[in-house]
């Protein structure tokens, strides 16, 4: 069971999306992450956004968000561990925006009754043909849900990422279905009160992933055949309504 988590790599291309290829499978199939997918989508705001600011602009925002939700992910990863003495003397260098996140971080975890008991997993559906990376695998209240931790601003389309990786740790054995949850914890970056999502309508969140996921491969089909992706779907959206074409 272990191994075939940790044969699966990560990687960049040249527009800076992000694939994962199996080293363990026939093939080595290598298929779009789940974030990919997603931010593939704009809505209008997005798309307003994009508009009033340059690439460079948005580049270095972008970075900077990233590094800034990396880094809380790190410590409340190291703040679960057991080196405290190590998480202490992190929490000393930190700014006052950042500790004030980390009080929100044990706050919530006592509030709640979370547990981590898995963070990192990596994530690889040969069903569908996409992969990621999970955050945490925790004990909510006595119950086993994926959470994905978010420091910026909270969107809708949160709850189609955890349930994607929910339904491929699910393919993989590692759970029951009847057993996994999926969940989303909004730590804001400025420290503000943490909040807990839970999400009950599995099926709806994961089959409006897919749809984003069929969009992705149409405007890349000349991308996945040139470089070799994996197209790699054994089920497609109409399948799963139940759609066939008549004869």
């Amino acid at each position: 069971m272990t191994e075939q988590f940790q044969s699966i790599i990560r990687m960049n291309d040249e527009d800076g999306q992000r694939w994962y290829q199996h080293e363990g499978l026939e093939g080595k199939p290598r298929v779009p992450s789940v974030t990919t997918v997603i931010d593939h989508y704009m809505g209008r705001d997005d798309q307003d956004y994009l508009l009033s600011v340059d690439k460079e602009t948005n580049d270095m925002i972008l970075q900077k968000t990233s590094q800034i939700g990396n880094e809380i992910q790190e410590l409340c990863i190291l703040q679960q561990g057991e080196d405290q003495e190590k998480y202490q003397a992190r929490l000393k260098e930190l700014p006052a925006a950042r500790v004030k996140v980390m009080k929100s971080w044990v706050q919530i975890v006592e509030r709640e009754k979370i547990r981590p008991i898995h963070w990192g997993r990596r994530v690889f559906s040969t069903k569908y043909g996409y992969a990621g990376e999970i955050d945490f695998e925790v004990e909510i209240d006595g119950n086993v849900s994926i959470c994905d931790i978010k420091s910026g601003k909270y969107k809708y389309k949160a709850g189609y990422q955890v349930q994607a990786y929910r339904e491929a740790l699910i393919e993989m054995g590692a759970y029951k279905r009847e057993d996994l949850g999926a969940s989303v914890l909004h730590l804001p970056r400025d420290g503000s009160k943490a909040r807990l999502y839970t999400f009950q309508h599995h099926e709806f969140c994961f089959v409006k992933f897919l749809s984003l996921l069929e969009l992705f491969k149409g405007d890349y089909a000349w991308k996945l055949a040139q470089e070799g992706v994996s197209d790699g779907l054994e089920a497609t959206v109409d399948s799963l309504y139940g759609l066939s074409e008549s004869a």
